[in-house]
């Protein structure tokens, strides 16, 4: 198990994350100073198709980001998103946020 945090400066607003690296899975929390954690989301690969599958467990999330991970990681991703944005800025943040995990990871 691995535990990695670091930080994002977008435009104005700082950025958390915070990464427990475990040997099947992957639990990321994304969020601000505030701390909350109101979103949960599973996603995970399936023997039964080449598309993972994903489902809220917790709030609404980032269905999208944690699909994305799974696939890059070939791992259960575990994600808690709890950042706002637009939907201009929601595929630039989320690209962003990916490239920063996926580095932080190698």
């Amino acid at each position: 198990m691995e535990t990695i945090n670091f930080e994002i400066q977008l435009a104005e607003k700082l950025i958390y994350v915070s990464i427990i690296d475990l040997s099947n899975s992957i639990f990321l929390w994304v969020g601000d100073k505030s701390s909350q954690f109101n979103n949960l989301n599973i996603a995970s690969c399936s023997n039964f198709s080449t598309t993972p599958s994903a489902v809220d467990l917790l709030g609404s999330t980032q269905e999208t980001l944690s699909l994305k991970l799974t696939k890059r990681l070939n791992k259960q991703v575990l994600l808690s998103f709890n950042l706002q944005f637009s939907e201009l800025e929601k595929q630039t943040t989320h690209d962003l946020i990916l490239k920063e995990i996926i580095n932080k990871l190698k």
